[in-house]
């Protein structure tokens, strides 16, 4: 028997659109690993930049980030390193970053080398990154950056954009950030 119907699809606002943000967080013992740092701390009124807030609701304490793992430095993922007052919003954690990435971003002759709109990338790089001095790591793909976590290669987005195996025993999933 066939029979039809008519299936109501919303429409997307024509004025604005909504990107939603979330932060992945794995926990092992008294290791708490986030991926990306997100947008970070904005204006009064923002419709992004909630992080440490949202955090604070999940009952997740910045102070016990042990690593933040990068997958790209762009800024809605590298923004969140930092506190309202400039300084490190993860005062405890690792920042374990792509090599690669890290490598195209920290070089300023790059700079001339990018995609115009995507030159104001290195400042804001040197900027966020700032005040981790000392405590950034970078790692190469196919290392495992902390255990059950493996980098794995995904360049095209960024020059080291890198995406993540999550193992435990038997149990996998794939941390992806911007390659769909």
């Amino acid at each position: 028997e066939v029979s039809s119907r008519t299936i109501a699809v919303p429409r997307l606002p024509a004025d604005r659109q909504v990107i939603p943000f979330t932060i992945t967080f794995v926990q092992r013992g008294d290791t708490i690993a986030m991926f990306d740092a997100g947008n970070g701390v904005t204006p009064a009124g923002a419709t992004n930049g909630r992080m440490i807030a949202n955090m604070a609701a999940a009952g997740i304490d910045p102070a016990r980030v042990t690593h933040v793992i990068h997958s790209h430095f762009h800024g809605d993922h590298v923004n969140g390193l930092l506190n309202a007052e400039g300084g490190r919003a993860f005062p405890n954690a690792q920042v374990l970053v792509p090599a690669p990435e890290w490598a195209w971003w920290t070089d300023a002759g790059n700079t001339t080398r990018s995609p115009e709109g995507q030159r104001g990338n290195f400042a804001n790089v040197a900027r966020r990154f700032a005040p981790y001095q000392g405590s950034v790591t970078p790692f190469q793909t196919g290392a495992e950056v902390i255990p059950g976590i493996t980098a794995i290669a995904a360049p095209g987005h960024t020059p080291g954009h890198t995406i993540f195996r999550i193992a435990d025993g038997d149990q996998q999933m794939m941390f992806v950030a911007d390659v769909t």
